[in-house]
């Protein structure tokens, strides 16, 4: 029976990684969308009033209902937030793997940082509020 606190750790360790793994996709997921659709907005208001100060009326407005659009997406789905998020959240899991190598944490130990973490990212997850 020595050899099952080892094996605890060995499991905790592993559902890190997998969450490490997790949170740098969204967060590059969540970065990217928020990237693209701030690049776009500005690309198409900028072009929608040189288009407009030229006198192409209706691209110009075709551009600018875009970026109307780009700017609600990205409010309403709230890529910045989210993505400051799972960098938090990725940032905690990083801390955590160090301090099982640095503090020595068991598994329990380990495991009740790591659900504290989980918990907390259930439950802070940006989501737009819906008004009733």
């Amino acid at each position: 029976m020595t050899g099952t606190p080892d094996i605890a750790l060995d499991d905790m360790k592993k559902v890190l990684r997998e969450q490490l793994r997790f949170q740098r996709r969204w967060q590059l997921l969540s970065m990217t969308f928020y990237v693209t659709s701030t690049v776009g907005t500005l690309l198409c208001t900028s072009a929608a009033g040189v288009l407009a100060a030229m006198h192409y009326d209706r691209i110009a407005a075709v551009l600018a209902a875009a970026a109307t659009v780009l700017v609600g997406v990205e409010k309403s789905l709230l890529f910045r937030e989210k993505w400051k998020f799972h960098l938090t959240t990725r940032t905690s899991l990083e801390l955590l793997q160090t301090e099982i190598v640095t503090k020595g944490l068991d598994a329990a130990s380990t495991g009740a940082r790591l659900g504290e973490i989980l918990e907390s990212y259930a439950s802070n997850l940006p989501v737009e509020a819906r008004g009733t």
